[in-house]
């Protein structure tokens, strides 16, 4: 290549980021700089490693190089001073004056022939569907084997094989006649490959770009060299040509499984001077468009297309801001270590750019979890209903169930979050209507004097089943204050450091008379105003945990708690901050984004967390100076990498993990005709040995299902086009996979394989028509109806619960599932919900449960006199925490008990704590007395 062509190449790199303009200079250049580099590299150095450094050091210092002037002096320069810089590394006491005598290789000559790319060959190379060129170019332009392709992608090796055989009979379509089948046979990489795909993925790392922009410039070098074979073969070709096209085009190869296979047969064709009839329409097709396969999209070479969420209310009218999006693009092989999440603009939209081809999940707040296609380089809009939302009725009271005038109703995402949403002032009445509330969310009552009330959860069955919500929300008069003032290491005030002040957590709900589960009250969040002061309201009586993060110091962690019925305000000072840097990477060498990296407290405190950006990079602040341990995990369910680092406030430590993919699992499904199953649900749930007793099955059921585990939607996966699934699973644990239709994923499982474990390859599962139920009646003592809001059946071979609604009128309720046993739950309008029983369900039957008595509520009240109670609290025989209101100083009471053996106990005000044990039975009052003498 001229020189002048050589500089004005590099200068369209530097100004454009093109890689193929830096993939001509390397491929022009790189030979006559290993030649050098073989000359001045001295013992123990690679000379392939000398260019390596040398292309990486132009990449660094591209701004520097004159256009005007030739790019090869300046790139020998780079490489005399690497060679240097190596010498130096491998002999630490060389002299920099024995370093300098070097070969003088400045008149060294060599030219680079000049690459011209056949238009039609990277048409079809880059024009190929991605899950063909994915796999065909690294076999062609790489020499990679099939089996390291598979290892590259995670995908089954029988099933590149198969991708690589197809994606030659799509080139087959696509080329015109005359070229030679046996020119695939030569591609194989030479000692620069290596080095090449190097430069190119620090040049992409460093531009911003992504592997698809190597990859495409990888297809132009595999095109390039079919051009080069095409013009050394010379009238060979045309013979090799005919052989190409008379290649079966239904794909019967016999045992020839991969391209190489393919040249071997072409070659041997070619020495017996065989021939074949040409097919004069493969011409017309490489002058058109190039040939996709059947059910396949056509992809770009730059397989990004862009989403747009617009999320809309129920009735599909008007846009809704403030919704929390995730997005899972199932086309990139590893969507699951990428989940991206935003949240609607005021126009209802959430817009994702650089998403991959294929088919995409949304999920939204409340549950709605839309579908949609992304085609490269074009925009796909997913039109995002919300479920119908919540209508909530809510009354808020005092401790003397006076109402309160003026409170406000304040909804939360997620239990520890932000409040998203806040209501009007109650009424007179302290009533408050909040219409639309997401279905799932958390709601908490506030007033002044008053603490905060207790967090309902809004996605119990009731409330879905539903849409309505009639609530009572408690605000403790006399809520308590809490002031601080925030300062640096040095004594300076902190303006804006960001303060955290929550209660301490419970595992499980308390159920409360009117059937709803509280929580403790929410968390508050703060931030220091100009002069480093803050100030919180609304606190209890109680100890809490104090969190303050600020940009270069370190996190502060405390307790605090009430003295003589005040808190006291703090002075904090922040320690200088720690800071752990670098770059992620998964063990393949890929860069790894999203990687979720945290410094575990040793003192048992929330951990600092990260995530890495695109390109590895992350950065975590607010670390104490000292021992840490670090751990990182791709998407924040792959498997952990942990370290034990020293690090210092002085200056960022550097940290570099490498970490692995999260483990798959991989397989067919099939359907009830034996055909494969495609764009189906695949579900990988991760199987507990434990077999609880059934009496528990209610908090088994609250755990679960309560605080909702939200990286669960990333165990799912969609069948791909070809039939295959890949879903992701927990390391070591064995699971469950089960299968849903894509046009009922939310109805009943369809088929089941248990006991799979992680990393298994060629699960299979198959469709079978075998559905049972069952059925029953809920009646009082007398034989009357009972209008139990909903039924609940929980499962305990599967994932999917199944709710139905109870016929109010004759109390009847009617349930289709899946064989297997279940846990049957009921929610009536008031009180906890009942565990009816645990029922085995035959295939192809429905089990009538016949009458099934729901017993009158009892009741309990608990006298305390004469004792300073610090907390009460009530549990049932099953584990079950429920609500004991306060009715004087000395009196508690709870409503709506079902029958059964409870638990009460007491705390005293130093600390000590009392047990009683009690008999609640069917509409009567129980009666439970701490006295001091007893005590």
């Amino acid at each position: 290549m001229h020189e002048a062509k050589l500089s004005r190449m590099f200068e369209r790199y530097r100004s454009r980021n093109d890689l193929g303009a830096l993939a001509e200079v390397f491929d022009a250049v790189s030979d006559e700089l290993l030649r050098v580099a073989r000359h001045v590299a001295g013992r123990g150095i690679d000379p392939e490693d000398l260019v390596q450094s040398t292309f990486l050091a132009a990449i660094e210092r591209a701004d520097t190089f004159d256009v005007a002037r030739p790019l090869v002096p300046w790139l020998m320069g780079i490489l005399i001073n690497q060679s240097r810089l190596a010498r130096r590394r491998a002999s630490p006491n060389l002299s920099e004056e024995s370093a300098r005598v070097l070969p003088d290789t400045a008149m060294i000559e060599g030219g680079a022939e000049e690459h011209e790319v056949d238009e039609a060959v990277t048409r079809a190379l880059s024009e190929l569907p991605r899950t063909y060129r994915e796999v065909l170019v690294p076999h062609l332009s790489e020499g990679k084997k099939p089996h390291e392709i598979a290892r590259d992608l995670g995908r089954p090796q029988g099933t590149v094989r198969a991708q690589i055989h197809r994606g030659i009979r799509l080139m087959r379509k696509a080329l015109p006649a005359g070229f030679a089948v046996g020119a695939f046979g030569i591609l194989r990489s030479n000692g620069l490959a290596q080095v090449r795909d190097t430069v190119l993925h620090e040049a992409a790392r460093a531009s911003g770009q992504g592997p698809a922009a190597v990859l495409s410039v990888h297809a132009a070098r595999a095109a390039r060299l079919v051009r080069r074979r095409v013009a050394a073969v010379g009238t060979v070709a045309i013979l090799g040509g005919a052989l190409w096209l008379a290649w079966p085009a239904n794909g019967n190869a016999g045992s020839h499984d991969t391209a190489l296979d393919v040249a071997r047969a072409d070659a041997r064709g070619l020495e017996r001077n065989e021939l074949a009839p040409v097919d004069d329409s493969a011409r017309k097709r490489a002058t058109g468009s190039l040939a996709t396969d059947p059910g396949t999209s056509e992809t770009a070479s730059e397989p990004y297309g862009s989403v747009a969420v617009h999320v809309l209310d129920a009735a599909g009218k008007k846009p809704v801001a403030g919704v929390r999006v995730t997005l899972l693009a199932w086309g990139d092989p590893y969507w699951f270590e990428t989940p991206r999440v935003l949240t609607s603009d005021k126009d209802g939209f959430a817009r994702f750019d650089r998403v991959h081809a294929g088919r995409v999940g949304v999920h939204l707040d409340g549950g709605k979890q839309p579908r949609g296609e992304v085609f490269a380089d074009k925009e796909t809009l997913i039109e995002a209903p919300l479920q119908p939302g919540i209508a909530l009725s809510a009354t808020v009271r005092d401790g003397n169930g006076h109402p309160v005038a003026g409170a406000l109703i304040d909804v939360f995402a997620e239990r520890d979050g932000d409040v998203t949403n806040t209501s009007s002032p109650a009424d007179e009445n302290g009533h408050v209507l909040v219409a639309n509330v997401v279905a799932g969310a958390w709601i908490a009552a506030r007033a002044d004097k008053h603490a905060s009330s207790d967090l309902l959860w809004l996605g119990l069955p009731q409330y879905v089943a539903t849409n309505r919500a009639e609530i009572e929300l408690d605000v403790r008069s006399g809520g308590l204050a809490f002031d601080g003032v925030v300062l640096d290491a040095e004594g300076a005030l902190v303006a804006n450091a960001r303060v955290t002040i929550t209660p301490p957590r419970m595992d499980e709900p308390m159920w409360r008379a009117d059937g709803s589960a509280a929580f403790e009250s929410p968390a508050i969040h703060l931030s220091t105003d100009a002069h480093g002061r803050f100030h919180a309201d609304g606190l209890r009586a109680g100890a809490y945990a104090l969190r303050v993060e600020s940009p270069g110091s370190s996190t502060l962690d405390a307790r605090i708690a009430p003295v003589d019925g005040a808190f006291e305000t703090l002075t904090l000072r922040l320690p200088r901050g720690a800071v752990v840097k670098g770059e992620v990477r998964f063990d393949d060498g890929t860069p790894a984004g999203s990687v979720q990296i945290e410094s575990m407290s040793r003192d048992g405190g929330p951990p600092v967390v990260a995530v890495s950006d695109t390109l590895g990079a992350f950065q975590i602040e607010g670390l104490h100076p000292g021992r840490v341990t670090l751990q990182a995990r791709a998407g924040g369910i792959g498997p952990i990498t942990r370290a034990d680092l020293d690090v210092s406030s002085n200056e960022p430590t550097p940290w570099n993990p490498i970490v692995a993919h999260q483990e798959t699992i991989q397989g067919r499904a099939f359907g009830e005709d034996g055909r494969l199953v495609k764009t189906w649900l695949v579900l990988a749930a991760p199987e507990s040995v434990a077999e609880d007793d059934p009496a528990a099955a209610l908090t088994r059921w609250s755990r679960a299902y309560v605080p909702a585990d939200p990286s669960a939607m990333l165990l799912q996966c969609y069948i791909d086009k070809e039939g295959e699934f890949v879903v992701p699973c927990r390391s070591g644990a064995t699971h469950r996979i089960e299968l849903r239709p894509r046009a009922a994923w939310q109805g009943p499982v369809q088929a089941v394989a248990s006991g799979v474990r992680a990393g298994a390859r060629n699960v299979e599962l198959h469709v079978i028509p075998r559905l049972g139920g069952f059925q029953g009646r809920f009646v009082d003592a007398r034989g009357r109806p009972v209008a139990m809001t909903l039924v609940v059946a929980v499962p305990r071979d599967i994932t999917a619960e199944t709710r139905a609604l109870v016929d109010a009128s004759t109390g009847r309720f009617d349930i289709q599932v899946m064989p297997g046993r279940y846990d049957l739950l009921a929610w009536a309008p008031r009180g906890a919900p009942w565990h009816v029983g645990r029922f085995e369900i035959p295939a192809n039957a429905k089990v009538d449960l016949g009458d099934q008595l729901v017993p009158s509520p009892g009741r309990l009240t608990v006298d305390t006199t004469s004792l300073r109670t610090s907390t009460m609290e009530l549990e049932s025989d099953h584990g079950v925490k429920l609500e004991l209101q306060s009715v004087s100083a000395h009196e508690w009471s709870a409503q709506e008990l079902q029958p059964g053996t409870y638990h009460v106990t007491l705390t005293r005000i130093d600390g000590q704590r009392f047990v009683r044990k009690v008999e609640v039975g069917s509409d009567e009052t129980a009666h439970v007395q701490f006295a001091l003498e007893n005590e």
